[in-house]
Order: C-alpha cells, then sequence, then structure tokens
C-alpha cells in the first residue's frame, strides 16, 4: 500500500502572496483545514487553522470585527504559514508515512513526485487505509480466533481448513496482546458453519460478525 494509493489529488492551494482572509475563504468553501502553499508552481509552505488562528487578534481584543477583517485583508499567507514543510515522495509505503506523522506530531504530509507537488495525505486518508486493509467495507463476517503461539504454519493451517470448506478468505490481520488473534475476513454469512468449522478444527472462535 503506497501513499499514491490514498492520497488527495485534487488539491486546493493557495499562493504565498495571496491574504489570509482569502485562506479563511477558502477553507469555508472547500471544508479544507490546510492549504498547501505555492510560489512559481512551487511548494514553499502549508497554512493551516493553527497558523490562522496564531494570525487573528486575540478574542479580548478591543477592535471591532471591520477592524478584524480589515487586519486579515493586509496580512498575507506567506506571514504565518509554516515553512520547512515535511513532504513524503508519492511512492512512499503508507506506513512511511504513518510513522512520519506520529513521530513529527503532523496532521497531514504534502506528496511530492520528485520536486513536483502532486497531493496531500492525512490522518483520515491514513484511516481509510487502516480500513481497507482490515476488510471492513466489504459483505461477509469478521471471524477472530485465539491462538496459543504465533508460529510458523499457524496461518498455513488455518487457510488450509477455510479452503477445504470452500471457504474464501479475502483479508487477514494478526493481533498480539495477552492472547494472540488472528481477525479473518471472509465470503461466508453463516455463522453457524464458520463456528462449526473452526471448533472442530481445534480453534477456540471468540467473535463473528457478520455484515451483508
Amino acid at each position: 500500500m503506497y501513499v499514491k494509493n490514498y492520497m488527495t489529488r485534487d488539491l486546493v492551494t493557495i499562493e504565498k502572496d495571496n491574504t489570509i482572509s482569502e485562506a479563511i475563504t477558502i477553507m469555508n468553501e472547500t471544508n479544507i483545514h490546510r492549504l498547501p502553499v505555492l510560489f512559481e508552481g512551487r511548494l514553499v509552505g502549508l497554512i493551516t487553522d493553527g497558523n490562522i488562528e496564531k494570525a487573528s487578534p486575540s478574542k479580548a481584543t478591543s477592535l471591532s470585527m471591520h477592524e478584524i477583517n480589515y487586519l486579515l485583508t493586509k496580512t498575507t499567507v506567506k506571514d504565518y504559514m509554516t515553512k520547512n514543510v515535511i513532504t513524503i515522495q508519492q511512492n512512499e509505503l503508507l506506513e512511511v508515512a504513518a510513522d512520519k506523522m506520529k513521530d513529527l506530531q503532523v496532521s497531514c504530509l504534502p506528496v511530492m513526485e520528485g520536486d513536483r507537488l502532486v497531493g496531500i495525505i492525512t490522518e483520515a486518508d491514513l484511516f481509510d487505509a487502516f480500513m481497507d486493509l482490515l476488510g471492513s467495507h466489504r459483505k461477509g463476517a469478521r471471524v477472530t480466533i485465539e491462538i496459543d503461539e504465533d508460529k510458523v504454519g499457524v496461518m498455513q493451517a488455518i487457510c488450509t481448513v477455510m479452503a477445504t470448506n470452500n471457504v474464501s478468505i479475502s483479508n487477514i490481520a494478526i493481533y498480539h496482546d495477552e492472547v494472540v488473534s488472528v481477525v479473518l475476513r471472509v465470503d461466508c454469512f453463516d455463522e453457524e458453519k464458520l463456528r462449526s468449522i473452526l471448533t472442530e478444527a481445534g480453534y477456540k472462535v471468540s467473535h463473528i460478525l457478520i455484515k451483508e
């Protein structure tokens, strides 16, 4: 799974010499919380809700709304944008993007192809990728099996049991906690059949959720 597969390609951007007032208007109209900032077609910064809050007068100000709006029409994006923008290349793995965002505590990364801006990836995009990885949008059953030990051959044995009973597996995830849980997304809607197949094969089925 690569960044390019989940990034937003239809970018809404702003020029560095545009005003903060214009940035606010664009964000409100598009319901976007961050805008890549361009100069002569190249990425030079990022303006976010947080940047705009810093540019706006304090709520305790004695200025009128008219005066505040006037100030925002005279303040440019380049004065408050984040200049040292952390980016990622479009062919990087999603895990690399997630690690960067977590380690650097940022909610998005502009996506580059070389030195050209081609997209942006956000926390919401990573969440969508996670849902796809688990097959949460697919119809069928989500089956959770508890196993004693995650060792060589465990997955092969489980897959063999399913294949023997003509049950197709679309997604697999393994969670290590107090117990090791194997979560399968399968194309079967018969909970009783699935529980019987796995129990007879010696597996402990802790949960089955059918999605039709």
